[in-house]
């Protein structure tokens, strides 16, 4: 259904606004000296609390276009109704919006707002293709750990990206470096097994639209991974750049975030596309 693209692009960004606020406090940016740690502590506040609303408001979306393609001239409300009560797919959706609003209760706490996190991804997992694969629990847990790690990865980056001109961000990457290793590391190797056992053979991948769509994704993912890599090499092992180093790493940031932003659109239609058709 190729309306559900825009409440999933939605969910998925507000997903990410979450795991930006989650990184932030992992990484205790407010107690960080030298680093704008105020400001960016405020950015990773502001940017859960615009997360949670886009969380609300794409999980009440995907609600009402599922109900309206049912329609068929029918009543809508009733179908709303009887979509969120009677069916998997309504209940978790209705539970996203819920853990939506719960984000304002939690953007002080960083072992709530990470808990938080896990159960969105989660629900978008178990609410996605996850559960066409046997075995559903696991291919679920698959692809919320594939989640979550391009959550925090990019998330992060987001709520940190505007300190990178500095030249004592160093300190900053380098504490953040681990988070987004981990977690390209995560995307990377779960990806791999849910793209093996849903496109196959590999012919597939240029000849359905599920596979093509596949291939543009994990060609923006190379890309965000190897501006990433650039990054990394750039700070390694020194805790205050040059203006000129500083400059850079934050122009590849902004690229790196431009590209992340490509992939979160492209797996939000990647959601209204079966890997059978």
């Amino acid at each position: 259904m190729t309306w559900l693209a825009l409440p999933n692009a939605l969910l998925q960004g507000g997903a990410l606004l979450l795991a930006g606020r989650a990184t932030a406090l992992l990484l205790r940016v407010d107690r960080m000296p030298d680093v704008a740690s105020a400001m960016l502590a405020e950015r990773s506040r502001r940017i859960a609390r615009v997360g949670g609303v886009l969380l609300v408001i794409g999980a009440l979306l995907r609600i009402g276009v599922t109900a309206w393609a049912m329609a068929d001239g029918e009543p809508l409300a009733p179908l709303v109704v009887a979509f969120t009560r009677d069916t998997w797919p309504g209940q978790g959706t209705a539970l996203l919006a819920v853990a939506g609003a719960l984000v304002f209760a939690t953007v002080r706490s960083w072992w709530m707002s990470g808990a938080l996190l896990v159960v969105v991804a989660l629900l978008l997992a178990a609410t996605g293709h996850a559960t066409e694969v046997a075995p559903a629990p696991l291919w679920i847990a698959l692809d919320a750990t594939h989640a979550m790690g391009a959550l925090l990865w990019i998330g992060g980056l987001l709520v940190i990206a505007p300190a990178l001109r500095r030249s004592e961000s160093g300190a900053l990457l380098a504490r953040f470096a681990p988070i987004a290793l981990a977690s390209a590391a995560a995307v990377v190797i779960t990806g791999a097994a849910r793209v093996w056992r849903a496109v196959w053979p590999l012919e597939a991948w240029w000849r359905v639209p599920y596979g093509q769509l596949l291939l543009v994704k994990l060609a923006l993912v190379l890309l965000v991974i190897g501006l990433g890599a650039r990054n990394w090499r750039a700070h390694r092992g020194r805790q205050v750049l040059d203006a000129a180093v500083a400059t850079r790493v934050h122009r590849r940031a902004q690229w790196e975030l431009i590209a992340a932003s490509a992939v979160l659109l492209v797996t939000a239609w990647l959601g209204t596309t079966s890997p059978s058709d």
